[in-house]
């Protein structure tokens, strides 16, 4: 079997990049890094594999390919790549996952319009600084305050602010299209802020990891917090062991929902043990997460790739039948 994985340009860079760029791999953002995680793994198996980056105007070789892994997974920055692929596989036919459909309906703001009452999704919607001020978008979304504003096309926290009512009229924007989205508060009962990630591939879940920390923004820095504390890295083994929070279990029926054959979500849970869902799209990384120094005790957050692969691998050969 031949696979040919997609990649795309973000938009903003579309014109110019350079051929030799593209030759020579480079990772752009935007772009789900599957290829170093399957690469073995799919060689062991005979298969063989291709890319192509799409943005800007260039013909895509698709001989012999038998189906389309998709790794373009930031709609709100590869929207014109996104668009290129969609024609591809038009005009091909040739089967896909994460079809470009499956990532444009899951953006932020596209996400809180889905309903279910299991399920909380805070209310987001899409914000550019060049047509209205903030606060004339807040009234005229109904959005509740506090609330959080982040550019879109922006993760791992990066640029994303907690914003009360005092502080709407003195921000400052520095992007032009940002996420709005209503805060949901989810404080533990011990003061302490969780947020739990799952990883789907070929129907399944894989617990990926728990952060926990003081303060409701967590990142990487609440891991230096965490390793002061053995109970909670055995908190967090118990929750990648499946241990806890049953929530996780009802989660794979958002993904059916939005027709994602692997990603992410982020979630909280409620005081009544309802998910929060913060976040819901096709990026995520299996392989390279850990630094050296960090794999001695961090080691059990990768233990599950082999499994995730697997399950890829298998959704992908199901496609291309």
């Amino acid at each position: 079997m031949k696979i040919l994985f997609t990649l795309g340009i973000p938009d903003d860079l579309i014109g110019h990049v350079s051929l030799q760029q593209i030759q020579a791999g480079v990772a752009f953002p935007g772009n789900l890094p599957l290829i170093d995680a399957l690469i073995a793994p799919l060689t062991a198996r005979g298969w063989q594999a291709e890319y192509a980056y799409l943005g800007q105007p260039t013909e895509i070789n698709v001989a012999g390919a038998d189906v389309i892994v998709n790794c373009i997974c930031d709609a709100s920055r590869q929207q014109r790549s996104l668009g290129m692929l969609q024609e591809l596989v038009n005009k091909t036919g040739l089967p896909v996952t994460n079809a470009p459909a499956a990532i444009l309906a899951s953006t932020r703001d596209r996400l809180s319009a889905y309903h279910d009452e299991q399920i909380r999704i805070p209310r987001s919607t899409r914000f550019a600084a060049s047509s209205s001020t903030l606060e004339e978008h807040l009234l005229g979304q109904a959005h509740q305050l506090p609330v959080l504003i982040r550019p879109t096309g922006a993760h791992g926290g990066k640029g994303l602010v907690k914003l009360a009512d005092t502080q709407v009229a003195t921000w400052q924007p520095a992007e032009d299209e940002y996420y709005v989205t209503d805060f949901v508060d989810f404080i533990s009962s011990d003061g302490r802020y969780r947020k739990y990630r799952l990883i789907y591939a070929g129907g399944r879940l894989f617990r990926r990891h728990l952060m926990i920390g003081q303060e409701w923004l967590l990142d990487l820095a609440s891991r230096e917090y965490m390793s002061r504390y053995p109970e909670l890295l055995t908190e967090e083994k118990a929750f990648i062991h499946g241990e806890g929070d049953v929530a996780a279990d009802k989660l794979v029926r958002i993904f059916e929902h939005f027709g994602l054959d692997y990603g992410l979500v982020d979630y909280a849970l409620d005081k009544n043990g309802l998910p929060i869902i913060f976040e819901l799209n096709g990026c995520f990384q299996l392989t390279g997460s850990l630094s050296a120094e960090q794999r001695p005790l961090l080691g059990y957050l990768e233990a599950n790739n082999p499994d995730i692969t697997a399950a890829i691998l298998e959704n992908i050969a199901a496609r291309a039948r």
